[in-house]
C-alpha cells in the first residue's frame, strides 16, 4: 500500500508489515507521467516442477504483448503489457 504523509514523504507498506520511506525528489526522479500503456509482471513458482519446459513464449497482437520465460525447472517469469487510454478507476 502507498500513502503520502503530510511532510511530503511517501510511505510504502511492504509485505509482512515492513515500511519504507522515500522521497522522489531526494532520489532524483522527476514527477511521474502517464505513458498510455500498462504492464504487469511476476514470477510463478511450481514446487513440483513447471509444465512448460525450458523455453520462451511471446504473444504479440495489436495493443498487447505478453509472454513467459522459463528460468528454471520450477520457475517462470511472466509479463503482459497493453495499451490503455486511461489510468482506470482509483
Amino acid at each position: 500500500m502507498i500513502e503520502s504523509n503530510p511532510d511530503g514523504k511517501t510511505l510504502l507498506k511492504l509485505a509482512y508489515g515492513s515500511k519504507l520511506f522515500a522521497k522522489q525528489k531526494w532520489m532524483g526522479f522527476r514527477k511521474t507521467n502517464y505513458v498510455d500503456h500498462c504492464a504487469f509482471h511476476g514470477l510463478a513458482s511450481y514446487s513440483e516442477g513447471q509444465p512448460y519446459g525450458l523455453r520462451v513464449n511471446y504473444i504479440y497482437d495489436r495493443g498487447v504483448r505478453a509472454g513467459y520465460v522459463s528460468i528454471s525447472l520450477t520457475k517462470i517469469y511472466w509479463f503482459i503489457c497493453f495499451n490503455s487510454s486511461s489510468l482506470g478507476p482509483k
